[in-house]
């Protein structure tokens, strides 16, 4: 089973102002191309045909995602990031997964955790990290060679629902999938976009102010979800 790991910086400033930065990954590739080769042989020439092996990679979001807007303490319990209504998928507020290994492929699964959110020695108590309203999207190639990102309802890649993607930040065991393919269901690049999601306070009395940061991971597994 390949795993693939990447991390992308989530800030928060407890005035309260949380942002997020993340590097991007360079522009995630497409099926590899077909090389013919011919050669002379007495009166006979030989054609042979070499196709690149495909991968299976992923793209975090860009930066400051997500921005959860400022904050008065003890005032909310929860704290919200949510997109308008219409704002358009990108390559900053969705992530991407590509799987160009063709026939080979057997399905994947995307996860994400998330470290606790600090500032020197203080912790702010977070109980859980929620996203909520996510859409999923693939990517189509126009005649022109431009691409466009379109809301997908044919679940071949399924999204997982919001009461399963509870993460509990700094819990090493603490994990939620939020999209998965099965089979070569998953093939091209697939997205989710994150229009709204929640950090979750055990109290508003317990709230600290500060500039605060944590470290949101995403994990992606090669192989079937049905068979973990």
């Amino acid at each position: 089973m390949k795993v693939t790991r990447i991390s992308s910086l989530l800030v928060l400033l407890f005035s309260l102002l949380m942002s997020t930065t993340s590097v991007m990954a360079d522009p995630l590739p497409g099926f590899g191309g077909a090389h013919v080769v011919t050669g002379p042989d007495d009166n006979n020439s030989h054609a042979g045909v070499q196709f690149k092996a495909g991968d299976l990679s992923v793209q975090a979001p860009g930066a400051n995602f997500p921005n959860y807007g400022k904050h008065f303490l003890y005032a909310e319990q929860i704290w919200n990031y949510k997109l308008a209504d219409n704002v358009d998928p990108t390559p900053d507020n969705t992530i991407f997964v590509t799987d160009t290994r063709g026939g080979d492929s057997d399905g994947w699964t995307l996860s994400a955790s998330v470290s606790n959110f600090t500032d020197g020695d203080q912790t702010q108590a977070i109980s859980s990290l929620v996203f909520n309203s996510a859409k999923v999207v693939s990517q189509s190639v126009a005649s022109d060679g431009s691409s466009h990102l379109n809301v997908n309802d044919s679940n071949s890649v399924q999204q997982l629902a919001s009461d399963q993607t509870s993460i509990k930040p700094g819990d090493a065991g603490s994990s939620a999938d939020v999209l998965k393919a099965t089979g070569t269901s998953g093939i091209g690049t697939w997205g989710l976009f994150l229009q709204h999601s929640q950090l979750v306070t055990p109290s508003m009395s317990g709230q600290i102010s500060g500039n605060f940061t944590a470290t949101l991971t995403w994990n992606l597994n090669a192989g079937d979800p049905t068979n973990v």
